[in-house]
């Protein structure tokens, strides 16, 4: 990918004073679903096509499906120059709200993070159990509570992690041991349309 921020790096490089900005959300570029008991099956969600005159759109629809048996992975991207200091967190709908497309969330729920070996784009039409990228590391849980925006922690504290201009960042979300049996099913949209899940990354901008 060209990078459309050039020589920005340099003109910073040089200023000398601390400007501090509200953090800014990036959602998935997408979600994909695997099966540990289907492992070669390819899960391609629907992602509710409407009509329009002169053609059909798709759109940007992201899946959240976590159980005893599936999976859900997600891959963002990096593109706003500066923003290189990365957390994330999970937004779930309230219990008893009503959505488009309905939805289902555990009272209790415990989700285990992993961080996968992609550094580039994921062909989620390919993408199975057993081909899906290796878990380099655990990194933490979230602690699930629907209706609240939750961070990823690991040790007690806010999970941190670089994220320089262009960067791919792939995690795969499960179950914990703690809530082996746990159930999370909605899906969202770029623009939160239906009120569902948010798995954001959040940019603090710090220049110094």
């Amino acid at each position: 990918y060209r990078n459309p921020y050039i020589n920005l790096d340099k003109l910073y490089r040089k200023k000398n004073s601390t400007a501090r900005y509200p953090p800014i959300e990036n959602t998935p570029r997408l979600s994909v679903q695997v099966s540990r008991t289907c492992k070669d099956q390819v899960y391609i969600s629907v992602h509710h096509p409407f009509n329009i005159n002169g053609g059909t759109l798709s759109p940007p629809d992201r899946h959240l499906k976590i159980s005893s048996d599936i999976h859900t992975i997600v891959q963002f991207r990096a593109i706003d120059f500066g923003m290189e200091s990365c957390t994330l967190s999970l937004r779930l709908p309230p219990q008893h709200i009503s959505t488009t497309y309905g939805y289902n969330v555990s009272k209790e729920l415990t989700i285990n993070v992993c961080n996968l070996n992609a550094n580039g784009p994921l062909n989620i039409h390919r993408t199975t159990w057993r081909n899906r990228p290796a878990c380099q590391f655990n990194i933490g849980q979230f602690i699930g509570r629907p209706g609240h925006t939750v961070s990823l922690s690991t040790g007690g504290e806010a999970y941190v992690f670089p994220c320089v201009w262009g960067s791919f960042h792939t995690f795969e979300l499960s179950c914990s041991d703690a809530t082996p049996d746990c159930a999370v099913d909605v899906w969202s949209n770029q623009n939160d349309t239906w009120g569902a899940w948010r798995l954001v990354l959040m940019f603090p901008w710090i220049q110094s």
